[in-house]
């Protein structure tokens, strides 16, 4: 050969190498661009050839079998699967080697033991009519799935307690059509289960009542209301009636739509909580306290008849009484001492009744609060000059005297009323228990602010068990005095009372056989 031809020669070989290395550098560029895009995909690529064996696989195939891509090129399928997973698999490669794509779902144990779920694509590689192999193409599904599993066991237990609940729930649509409802939705809106779905608000079968009992209007309705205002109901009370019964349940109703696109009324839910026993109680109760005011105003009215009618027959008679004891003893006649002792026993006893009656009236008027304590400043040692007059009588008869030791800082702030009958009654009290040629001593010192008035008698006493008695309207504890005077024991009630009203406090001590002392407190002027 020429040196001219071989230098033509030469010349074409450098041609066919400068070509070659440029195909090179392309293919390079080629498959460093496809390995970039498949190993970037959220999936798992591969090539398998028509004989099983591996020519490519992305990143994510090769981390999910644990493999590099030495370790993958030119793997068997089967050797890769495993023997197992290759069988399962079988159906689907015979199909895409046929030229058939194929779409599947399969739950794969990774090598470390790991439950996965894949979707699966084999599309097949054709060339000139031939199979050369096929691309597979895998999605790790597991996550996907198991937010399926999730929300299914949400909605699962949803439905259980949906279906569990006391309370009763009803779903509408907006066309307040119901759409879905719990056993005890039909049971409280007293419909058949089978009849409930569909039913619109609006349906004649529907019948509430408001807290009055009074018919309620369709536009009140909880879904009906719910969708027009598109605001939510809270704790709000109705009645439905029964159809089958005519029976009312009453129910405490709350509700709220679901808004969708534009502010539109998606979904309305509503649930009812049966309260038809706590409404029997309360309306129970509003008849037994209108019963109770029939009552109290028949006690008033008692205690008025007690007050007027009732005291000024006694008042005649004692006046009656005291007029004849004084005839006789004017004209001389005490000879006609049978007369006197009649007198004399009808003084007491309508002294003794007159005094229930004020009692009576008194403690009525405290408990109904018709009295009013009148502030005032007064002098208790003037106060004092006033009642011991009043029972001065009885002691006389007894025999008994009355001695004062008496504070001269005597000003208190208090209701001159009230503190009368409180000392009237103590006094009464300690004179109907001392005996014949006794004594009381009223005594008063101030402390810490107040007056303390003490009022001490040479009487019975009074047991111990007995002490804390004796100021307590239900303890019905009561006994004869020492001439077998008779009292009810509501003085000293009313005097603890009246003491209290006045921002005071009451108390005894006694010794049986020794006596008692009676002290209670009145703030200084």
């Amino acid at each position: 050969m020429s040196t001219e031809q071989n230098k033509s020669t030469d010349s074409a070989l450098e041609n066919q190498n400068v070509e070659l290395r440029f195909l090179e550098e392309e293919f390079k560029y080629n498959n460093n661009f496809i390995r970039t895009i498949t190993d970037n995909i959220p999936g798992m690529i591969g090539y398998w050839t028509s004989d099983l064996k591996c020519a490519f696989a992305n990143q994510h195939y090769l981390t999910w079998f644990g493999r590099t891509m030495e370790q993958m090129r030119g793997i068997r399928m089967q050797d890769l699967l495993g023997e197992k997973l290759f069988q399962a698999n079988q159906p689907y490669v015979l199909g895409a080697l046929k030229g058939e794509e194929q779409k599947f779902e399969r739950t794969i144990i990774k090598p470390n033991g790991e439950i996965s779920y894949t979707y699966a694509q084999y599309i097949p590689d054709i060339f000139e009519g031939k199979v050369k192999g096929f691309h597979a193409l895998v999605l790790d599904m597991t996550e996907l799935k198991r937010g399926q599993e999730s929300l299914l066991d949400s909605e699962q237990r949803y439905r259980g307690l949906l279906i569990n609940l006391d309370a009763a729930v009803v779903v509408h649509a907006p066309d307040t059509s119901i759409i879905m409802h719990n056993e005890r939705a039909a049971e409280l809106l007293g419909l058949n289960k089978d009849r409930i779905i569909g039913k619109l608000v609006t349906d004649p079968e529907w019948s509430f009542v408001d807290e009055n009992n009074s018919p309620l209007p369709i536009e009140e309705f909880p879904a009906k209301k719910i969708k027009d205002t598109k605001q939510p109901i809270r704790n709000k009370i109705y009645g439905i009636k029964q159809r089958s019964t005519n029976d009312i349940v009453w129910v405490s109703v709350n509700g709220f739509a679901s808004l969708g696109k534009n502010e539109e009324v998606s979904e309305i839910v509503v649930s009812f909580i049966d309260i038809t026993a706590h409404k029997k109680s309360e309306q129970a109760l509003q008849q037994r306290t209108q019963e109770l005011e029939i009552l109290n105003a028949t006690k008033d009215k008692f205690f008025s008849i007690i007050a007027h009618d009732l005291r000024n027959p006694f008042a005649g008679i004692k006046a009656l009484a005291e007029i004849i004891e004084t005839k006789f003893r004017k004209d001389n006649r005490e000879n006609e001492s049978q007369f006197l002792n009649y007198s004399q026993m009808i003084i007491s006893s309508s002294k003794s009744a007159l005094s229930l009656i004020n009692n009576l009236t008194q403690w009525a008027q405290s408990q109904t609060g018709e009295i009013t304590v009148d502030y005032q400043n007064i002098s208790l040692n003037s106060l004092l000059s006033h009642t011991i007059p009043i029972v001065k009588g009885s002691a006389i008869n007894k025999n008994i005297t009355l001695e004062q030791n008496l504070s001269n800082q005597d000003l208190v702030y208090a209701d001159q009323s009230l503190v009368s009958t409180i000392l009237r009654n103590i006094l009464t009290n300690a004179i109907k228990f001392t005996p014949r040629n006794g004594k009381i001593i009223v005594s008063t010192k101030n402390k810490n602010g107040f007056l303390e008035i003490s009022i001490s008698d040479s009487g019975v006493g009074i047991e111990s068990e007995h002490l804390e008695k004796i100021f307590r309207i239900g303890s019905n504890f009561s006994k004869l005095g020492t001439d077998n005077e008779s009292g009810t024991g509501l003085g000293l009630i009313l005097c603890k009372e009246f003491v209290e009203m006045q921002s005071g406090k009451i108390w005894v001590t006694s010794e049986v056989g020794v006596g008692s002392t009676f002290t209670f407190t009145l703030p200084l002027a």
